[in-house]
């Protein structure tokens, strides 16, 4: 088995110049770490994580901890974890959130470094995660104040503002939502409504579904879309929190004998792969999860590695398709 030794000697380097490179260190020249590389790949050189970990007490591990693993979104932004992770000699899990003290220190007899999160932790296991210094990642939501790695967040209101203008230019003036009820953090229900202010459009509750915050389900999107349906008038466009909510909403205008776009016009925010191929084919509002991924993941190891990190807010662009109307 090959050394760090042996792939210094063949890439003529020192064997310090070896371990910068393979721990992504930057204060490497691109030659060097040519050299470096081409000799790892030639000798095989698998670096000995095992002898590294009892060296720095790091497990070079991130645990991703959402409330529904089977969402497509969130395995988007695991690929993108796992991409970045991979490249910087770490390893990436997924976990489902149990808001449990019991359930986090099974998770942490894994070892995991970090964790990045779009779950709001309660105080027990934020507090329990700080007494074991493991520093958090948050996706999705700015943190409260305390103990966290950093964060990234969507301009969701922003998104869900030019959505609505979309669908305005589009002719549309009954513009219902199935948003999440979270209070704290529903910005597309706040984009939503600040739109319809600068609209002058007139902000009506009976076009207005809420589901539980987590609950980003198919059949949640089609049971909100059956409330709306059972409603005197109808909508003629439906903006929904997310593709796979629009999934159902469409399902079960499909159901009741309309056609979309042709009697209602339906929108998500994500743009999953899926999104593009569905009938017909759904606008949306484009997150960039795999990017997503892998930009958080690439800010956590550098904040593990000491380095100062800052906030990031991205913005969503609306990916147009076949599913608006033009009335």
């Amino acid at each position: 088995m090959a050394t760090r030794n042996d792939v210094a000697r063949l890439a003529g380097v020192s064997t310090a110049t070896v371990s910068r490179v393979v721990n992504n260190n930057k204060n490497v020249s691109p030659e060097a770490k040519e050299k470096v590389m081409s000799a790892i790949k030639q000798l095989s050189y698998v670096p000995n994580v095992i002898a590294k970990s009892l060296r720095t007490k790091l497990s070079y591990t991130i645990a991703f901890v959402v409330h529904d693993v089977t969402n497509p979104f969130f395995g988007e932004i695991f690929r993108g974890i796992c991409d970045e992770a991979n490249e910087q000699n770490y390893f990436a899990l997924i976990y489902q959130y149990i808001d449990s003290t019991e359930y986090f220190l099974k998770i942490l007899q894994k070892s995991p470094d970090a964790i990045i999160t779009f779950s709001s932790l309660s105080d027990e296991v934020s507090d329990l995660l700080k007494e074991h210094n493991i520093p958090v990642f948050y996706l999705g939501k700015v943190p409260k104040e305390g103990t966290f790695a950093g964060y990234i967040t969507f301009d969701f209101e922003d998104a869900a503002y030019k959505m609505v203008n979309y669908l305005y230019n589009k002719g549309h003036r009954e513009i219902a939502l199935i948003g999440r009820s979270q209070a704290t953090n529903n910005h597309i229900h706040e984009g939503y409504r600040r739109a319809f202010r600068d609209l002058k459009l007139c902000y009506n509750e009976d076009k207005v579904e809420f589901f539980d915050s987590y609950n980003f389900l198919v059949k949640t999107g089609y049971e909100c879309m059956k409330k709306l349906l059972d409603k005197q008038s109808l909508p003629t466009a439906v903006v929904c929190n997310s593709d796979w909510i629009a999934v159902g909403a469409m399902n079960a205008i499909s159901e009741s004998g309309l056609k979309v776009p042709d009697d209602i016009s339906v929108v998500g925010f994500d743009d999953l792969p899926v999104s593009a191929y569905l009938n017909p084919p759904l606008t949306t509002a484009k997150t960039e999860g795999y990017e997503e991924g892998r930009l958080a993941c690439n800010m956590l190891i550098n904040y593990l590695r000491g380095e100062e990190i800052s906030p990031v807010k991205l913005k969503c662009e609306i990916t147009e398709r076949k599913s608006v109307k033009k009335i």
